[in-house]
């Protein structure tokens, strides 16, 4: 398998000018090395030690190494590898969002290496051999609960904090038996061989009806209107999303977590003064994610971005009436080669001719 080389990490950013002068490498804080065949963490330290986040998803990494040396990482996508140890994260302590979806993690005790990371927020662990034991997600919220907003992309709420709480003795009496039988999965050579538990083919309409498949059990049921007359939103597909407010731009931004593998061109896109709509086709299902706006906005501007690395979907408008609250802006991320709307008709990422935005 090709290893990490300063050659692809020049290949991967927009610092191919770094060549000549090996200090501006150095300063990269994003980088996507997707679906490169990798099979070990290597040499970031030493080239971007800066480094904020990290996309190795899609890949043939078996273990987290080599990680102590970028302590300034807040979200690590290892999605789709060959993972089934936990270890190696103990010490990247700024990890923020982590996405571990279809890997061989088959010993919940694992799961306590992450109790280390202290800002951690957004867990992904789908997909995985754990998911199977029947109190999995009590678990989760047992050993991580005061650390975690988000296990795959679903709140954590107080109540199932409780209820978790209630039975603890139960779980991890239960939990301890589940580890004492688990057996190491097969974990194949050839990514094509991977059947199940992190096994996705490389086929671009497989691993697209897998992960819809794994999101199935987290769609809401809600949408329409409450008694009360409130729109109730709705989320499909299970997508992360987060809304920003600039009180000095008087902008709203709401960021989705698209996976990767839908097109943009299976994305539309409906913006109302007060709610979005956002479908995204996949094979012949399609999934509504409806939100409500924080404040009015004027839909005939929004501005649209697709993040080809991540699949991450960036909407961004003025408020109608200067109403935004004086507070601090959330930082949205743009990593990689982020496509603006309308400036290359002949991107895949150009959402220029939806008329919804008219």
């Amino acid at each position: 398998m090709p290893p990490i080389t300063r050659d692809l990490l020049l290949k991967r950013t927009e610092h191919r000018f770094a060549t000549e002068d090996p200090q501006l490498l150095r300063e990269v804080e994003e980088i996507a090395l997707h679906q490169q065949h990798i099979k070990k963490i290597e040499l970031l330290k030493e080239y971007m030690p800066h480094l904020t986040q990290l996309l190795l998803q899609n890949n043939d990494i078996r273990k987290i190494e080599n990680l102590t040396g970028l302590p300034r990482i807040k979200y690590l996508n290892l999605a789709l590898n060959k993972i089934s140890r936990l270890s190696g994260l103990s010490r990247v302590e700024d990890l923020e969002k982590l996405d571990l979806m279809c890997n061989y993690l088959y010993q919940l005790h694992e799961i306590s290496h992450l109790r280390s990371l202290p800002n951690l927020k957004h867990l992904t662990l789908m997909g995985n051999p754990v998911t199977d034991f029947p109190d999995y997600r009590e678990y989760v919220v047992l050993v991580l609960g005061s650390q975690l907003d988000t296990l795959d992309g679903t709140n954590i709420v107080t109540s199932e904090k409780v209820a978790a709480e209630l039975r603890k003795d139960e779980i991890m009496a239960a939990a301890e038996a589940w580890d004492a039988k688990a057996k190491p999965p097969a974990i194949p050579e050839d990514d094509e061989e991977r059947q199940e538990h992190g096994a996705v083919p490389n086929n671009r309409k497989a691993r697209e009806d897998k992960i819809n498949s794994l999101l199935e059990p987290y769609k809401t049921e809600s949408g329409g209107l409450a008694p009360d007359g409130r729109r109730l939103q709705k989320n499909e597909a299970g997508w992360h999303w987060e809304f920003a407010e600039d009180s000095k731009l008087q902008t709203v931004t709401l960021t989705v977590d698209i996976s990767p593998e839908i097109q943009s061109t299976a994305v539309d896109i409906d913006s109302e003064p007060d709610h979005v709509k956002l479908t995204t086709k996949s094979g012949n299902k399609s999934y509504l994610l409806l939100l409500n706006l924080p404040h009015e906005v004027q839909p005939s501007q929004c501005h649209a971005i697709r993040v080809q690395c991540t699949g991450q979907l960036i909407l961004t408008w003025p408020v109608a009436n200067g109403t935004v609250i004086p507070r601090p802006a959330k930082a949205v991320t743009i990593t990689d080669r982020a496509e603006e709307v309308g400036q290359n008709s002949d991107s895949e990422d150009d959402f220029s001719d939806l008329p919804d935005l008219e």
